[in-house]
């Protein structure tokens, strides 16, 4: 039997090895996550500064930084996490999931946007004007475009405008469509906010016919 088939027998077969085999994947996933972020982090390159905000000793940082040194409860994941000022999910997958989870994981390319960098939780708005544009596009023919990466100032969303929406009513001849439902955020390099930039305007013309 080779070593791969006596791992499986033995996952199978007994609760011990799945809880090992569990916890040692976890022990070495989570560890390199909470480096890679602190260490991507423009205000907290140094484990006594992540200790800090979270509230933590900087020994602990250390062992939760250190793959298999540490038993992390949720609560402290949780804490980290909110220091981190990034999400936190937990949830049951199948064994080939969290494999292969294991196997792509790189702790260099590993990265997570910021609270204040995440456009999509700042306007919520945003996910339902993406699908609109997303249906256009494939019905025009025109690759899709994220409205959250979008410069309001160029051409395409100038042209936007005039894109017809079959579902608005036909107004002097034109199906009047708005690419731009309200303000884009934009990414603005500060912490605490997401800033927004102004909608484009339709002319004067489309105004009064509206």
């Amino acid at each position: 039997m080779s070593d791969r088939s006596e791992l499986i027998s033995r996952l199978l077969n007994n609760i011990d090895s799945r809880t090992a085999y569990i916890k040692a994947k976890l022990g070495i996933l989570v560890p390199s996550q909470i480096r890679a972020l602190r260490l991507k982090s423009d205000t907290m390159p140094r484990q006594s500064d992540l200790a800090r905000v979270a509230g933590l000793h900087q020994s602990r940082i250390s062992k939760f930084e250190t793959p298999g040194d540490a038993n992390v409860t949720l609560e402290t994941l949780a804490r980290l996490a909110a220091a981190l000022k990034v999400g936190l999910v937990v949830k049951f997958v199948p064994f080939s999931e969290m494999l292969r989870w294991e196997n792509g994981f790189s702790q260099d390319q590993f990265d997570v946007a910021r609270i204040e960098e995440d456009t999509t939780f700042c306007t919520p708005e945003l996910e339902i004007e993406n699908q609109d544009v997303y249906k256009i596009a494939r019905a025009i023919g025109t690759p899709a475009v994220d409205t959250a990466m979008m410069d309001v100032t160029s051409p395409i969303a100038a042209s936007a405008s005039t894109i017809p929406n079959p579902q608005m009513e036909n107004v002097g001849g034109q199906y009047p469509f708005r690419l731009f439902s309200g303000p884009v955020p934009i990414r603005s390099g500060k912490s605490g906010s997401c800033r927004r930039v102004a909608q484009p305007r339709s002319s004067t013309r489309q105004r009064k016919r509206a």
